[in-house]
């Protein structure tokens, strides 16, 4: 899979995108062939699955990268596509996914 992981001195330098306070917070940048591997496992978002969708797609960003949770946030290339209805899927859009250990 294809990510960058951003310095904190790089943050330090847009600072004025990302809260200042967040020297220890990583940026990943999260390439287009990386999202399309990911948005595959995705069954549904909250527009056409809202009963389904209980978890927001950065949790599927942490697995697939390995990241902290805690003190990572993403940019996306692109936004993902939904398989079910093509809507845009960002960091904090909830989806209904496959586990990424089957």
């Amino acid at each position: 899979m294809e990510f960058l992981l951003l310095s904190p001195c790089y943050i330090r330098h847009m600072a004025d995108l990302f809260d200042p306070s967040t020297e220890e917070q990583n940026i990943v940048l999260i390439l287009e062939p990386t999202l399309r591997k990911i948005e595959k496992l995705i069954f549904g978002c909250e527009s056409c699955s809202p009963e389904g969708a209980q978890l927001h797609f950065e949790v599927l960003l942490d697995a697939a990268t390995g990241s902290d949770p805690a003190s990572t946030d993403y940019i996306l290339e692109m936004p993902a596509k939904c398989p079910m209805c093509r809507g845009d899927v960002l960091e904090a859009t909830l989806v209904e996914f496959e586990t990424l250990d089957d």
